[in-house]
């Protein structure tokens, strides 16, 4: 029996503007065709997303606390709607070693506080959740995990992101100079909710689903 699921916080890209994305750079790039850059694959457009947290392995006893202690954030006035907008093209990790076609994502100032709030609300979660191991040898979290967690997450870099494809390094180097800047149509969005996803690893790639949405608050409401 389960007693962790893979999860991460994120803001998500519009599904409907996703598809247009996707399709726009489909049609902007000749990676369908050209042998030399075959390797990429675009990601899928109902679930574009920047991720604010990534947890990994996460106690699925602790997940009602951590999604109350996030609404509870907001509702005091943490956090609330704001425009996000697409940015510049960047090979991630890095380009000798690119694995990630993404867009960088702004305002920085209220994204990284996003990622802090629902990072501090991952740590309390969890921090409070202490199991033993049962009988039969079953893994459970420990109090000496969730510190383990903590440490493993305090400052942890954060860099606000939007990845549309994944390839090998030679393929995504050789897409990159193609590359254009996105029409206005497609930069910008409004971050209405942030959103705790489930994710499945699987030989195509991740499987995602919703675990639980938080809507964030107007800026007349705070």
């Amino acid at each position: 029996m389960a007693h962790t699921m893979r999860l991460f916080w994120a803001v998500q890209y519009p599904p409907e503007q996703g598809k247009k994305l996707i399709a726009w750079l489909k049609k902007h790039t000749n990676s369908c065709i050209h042998p030399k850059v075959s390797g990429v694959r675009w990601l899928d457009p109902a679930f574009l997303h920047c991720t604010l947290h990534f947890m990994g392995a996460f106690p699925i006893d602790a997940i009602p606390a951590m999604v109350e202690q996030v609404n509870l954030l907001v509702l005091r006035g943490e956090a609330g709607m704001f425009q996000a907008e697409l940015g510049p093209w960047h090979l991630l990790p890095r380009p000798a070693k690119a694995r990630v076609l993404a867009l960088s994502l702004e305002p920085k100032l209220e994204l990284s506080a996003l990622a802090d709030l629902v990072r501090k609300a991952a740590i309390k979660a969890q921090s409070a959740t202490v199991m033993v191991r049962d009988g039969e040898g079953a893994q459970h979290y420990t109090q000496q995990a969730a510190m383990h967690y903590q440490r493993a997450n305090y400052k942890k870099a954060f860099f606000a992101h939007l990845s549309v494809a994944r390839g090998k390094p030679a393929s995504l180097q050789q897409l990159y100079p193609e590359l254009v800047e996105l029409p206005k149509r497609l930069q910008g969005f409004t971050v209405e909710k942030i959103v705790l996803i489930a994710s499945e690893l699987h030989s195509r790639g991740a499987q995602y689903d919703v675990v639980a949405t938080v809507a964030l608050e107007r800026a007349e409401d705070i």
